[in-house]
């Protein structure tokens, strides 16, 4: 199958996975495959994290279902069946969505409604309600009305989010731990950023 109409991302994920499978000696590549790849994508890892997936959990069933598969000690696995048919079903997925390209996202869709995963993961989806209108409404908030039309297609989602960390919305959801006998540097801190120029403090040390 060309993967010449994914993205710079999906191709990556591709390509790990089937870095995976020839390190699990797995002489053919699964969706689970892709999906254990994908707990080590950015991209893949945000949208878990904003639809409250606990991720150890699924890196534990993975894990499990993994070591169950065939071994087989081969230079590169083959597309099973199975992921033929993921693939396609991301296409289509692409296709309802008015994509060029297929991204991360649509095999992240995929994975929610394929029957293709073990059956445990399926189940853990399920009881985390991970499902395909979950993804979708997470899809339109990070989209803001773009579509997926060249490569770099992931990059352009949620640019602010990606690089940076809002502090402030992590300290009222009380994430952040109490700053102790820290109150002269709190103090110039505000004092730096309250500044009209020359406003860019730096802390250095513990």
């Amino acid at each position: 199958m060309t993967t010449d109409n994914f993205t710079t991302a999906s191709q990556d994920l591709l390509n790990k996975s089937a870095t995976l499978a020839i390190k699990l000696n797995n002489s053919k590549l699964y969706p689970i495959h892709m999906l254990a790849a994908a707990l080590d994508n950015e991209f893949c890892l945000s949208f878990f994290n904003i639809a409250d997936i606990p991720t150890h959990e699924l890196k534990i069933l993975i894990k499990r279902e993994l070591s169950v598969l065939a071994q087989e000690s081969v230079s590169e696995p083959k597309l099973s069946p199975a992921t033929e048919h993921f693939l396609q079903t991301c296409k289509k997925e692409a296709d309802k969505l008015g994509d060029t390209y297929i991204s991360l996202e649509h095999f992240i869709i995929a994975w929610t409604i394929t029957p293709y995963l073990p059956e445990s993961i399926r189940s853990f989806f399920t009881a985390t309600k991970f499902t395909e209108s979950t993804v979708k409404l997470i899809m339109q908030e990070m989209r803001k009305g773009k579509n997926a039309k060249d490569k770099g297609a992931e990059d352009q989602y949620q640019v602010l989010e990606k690089y940076t960390q809002n502090i402030t919305k992590q300290a009222e959801e009380g994430k952040l731990d109490p700053v102790i006998g820290r109150h002269e540097e709190i103090r110039r801190v505000i004092q730096i950023l309250s500044r009209r120029t020359k406003n860019n403090p730096v802390l250095i040390g513990e």
